[in-house]
């Protein structure tokens, strides 16, 4: 079994000349330019992102080459011996306009800009929340190397830059999970503050945000006339569930609690956060 190196979800199909994936159109060919491409290559791509470097490559002009496949984005690519680093910056921009929502964009080598609502939260707890999800996003998508975040809360920029401590423990924590995804990236931050705009008509988001969990896997387990759902350990999920789903709540022992009456709720919030985007 081939587990697909781009969404993780699902097994590759093997077709007469291509590997395929059907839950996020993900393909690769069987062949690559006169060389076999084998399940420990695709195995490969899937725990690491990239191959060891690989001989047997001829090129169209007949010439025979060496280079890794990297995954990037939604291609494979070739990665060659002593090949500079690609230097292409990808930039998170994150602005909550109020208590709660915060604005996600994403620009470089992948595009995703969306409103999300993060529920009773601080702006700098909502801040800090979008971008634990874009990182998770880049991360699904392969992205790595230089990341540039700039935010409009900055009490949330002196936490991550450890100008200053949080008071509250979840706070605290939540900063550290950031630490910890943002590890897989060269990063930076820095406050710019985006004047305030004029809101018009309410403040929450009445439509649950498309593809921003791309990564997610969910369990759900019904007792009587409730529905106990078990997310990853990311504090963004949590909050976002909790937010789009009016009677959603924790439990207390890491489950998120909703009625059975609103299955079709939980159905279509699952639906949109983990859909392919494009």
């Amino acid at each position: 079994m081939l587990n697909c190196p781009k969404c993780k979800k699902t097994s590759l199909i093997m077709q007469s000349n291509i590997f395929s994936c059907s839950n996020c159109g993900f393909k690769i060919g069987r062949t690559i330019l006169k060389k076999n491409i084998t399940p420990d290559m695709i195995n490969e791509l899937y725990s690491n992102g990239r191959t060891r470097l690989i001989q047997g490559f001829v090129s169209k002009k007949g010439k025979p080459f060496e280079a890794s496949l990297v995954l990037e984005g939604d291609k494979v690519v070739f990665s060659f011996p002593g090949e500079k680093k690609d230097s292409q910056t990808t930039k998170i921009r994150i602005h909550s306009s109020s208590p709660g929502l915060a604005n996600i964009k994403i620009t470089g080598k992948v595009q995703y800009d969306t409103l999300v609502d993060f529920g009773l939260v601080s702006s700098r707890m909502a801040e800090c929340l979008g971008v634990i999800a874009a990182a998770k996003y880049l991360k699904h998508h392969n992205v790595s190397g230089n990341v540039n975040i700039s935010a409009n809360n900055r009490e949330f920029v002196q936490y991550v830059l450890r100008e200053t401590v949080p008071r509250k423990k979840e706070m605290q924590n939540t900063i550290i999970y950031l630490w910890n995804i943002l590890e897989e990236f060269e990063w930076d931050i820095s406050y710019q503050r985006q004047q305030k705009t004029k809101l018009t008509g309410g403040t929450r988001v009445k439509s649950f945000p498309q593809s921003l969990f791309p990564w997610l896997r969910i369990e759900k387990t019904i007792a009587g006339d409730m529905i106990y759902v078990t997310l990853p350990n990311c504090p963004a999920a949590q909050a976002q569930i909790i937010a789009s789903i009016r009677l959603a709540k924790k439990d207390g022992e890491g489950s998120i609690v909703i009625p059975l009456n609103a299955r079709g709720a939980l159905d279509a919030w699952i639906n949109a956060v983990t859909k392919r985007n494009g």
